[in-house]
């Protein structure tokens, strides 16, 4: 289970089970895909998942540090941004369409490119899925491996 910030007795989240977002009550459970084998003290940094939050009207899912990384935990397409940024949308998709959500749904989105010029191929490759609209704040900053170029986090929510 991805848990960040890490559990803090009476603070509502960093844990599934019955908790408070905001004063209201809400149902949540930790939502994962598969980590690195081998990697199990690495999970929150290398392993896309997330938290899942239910309300009545609305889910939202927190998910955090999505990249290409294959199940192993080796990285993949190295020096390629096009194929990164194409493989992490479809991590991402993979990991909440489970739950009921697409891409569609992102709300606010995190984007880490390590260099400038990547910032544009992005917008290229979310163009090319239809999330040219997608609300993200694009940074250029170092990402989780010096091989990588790319890394997402989102906030997603959707009707349940």
């Amino acid at each position: 289970m991805i848990t960040w910030p890490p559990s803090r007795p009476g603070r509502g989240y960093g844990h599934p089970g019955s908790s408070k977002l905001s004063g209201i009550p809400v149902e949540s459970r930790a939502a994962e895909q598969p980590r690195p084998a081998g990697r199990r003290h690495l999970r929150f940094r290398f392993s896309p998942g997330g938290s899942l939050f239910r309300q009545p009207d609305v889910s939202l899912i927190q998910v955090s540090g999505t990249a290409a990384i294959d199940e192993r935990g080796a990285s993949l397409y190295p020096g390629d941004v096009r194929a990164q940024i194409d493989c992490t949308f479809d991590k991402l998709a993979a990991l909440i369409g489970p739950e009921g959500a697409s891409l569609n749904d992102i709300a606010a989105a995190s984007v880490f490119v390590k260099r400038p010029e990547d910032a544009l191929v992005y917008h290229e490759r979310a163009a090319a899925r239809g999330l040219q609209n997608l609300p993200a704040v694009i940074m250029v900053a170092d990402v989780c491996r010096e091989e990588l170029l790319f890394e997402m986090d989102a906030e997603v929510a959707f009707e349940p």
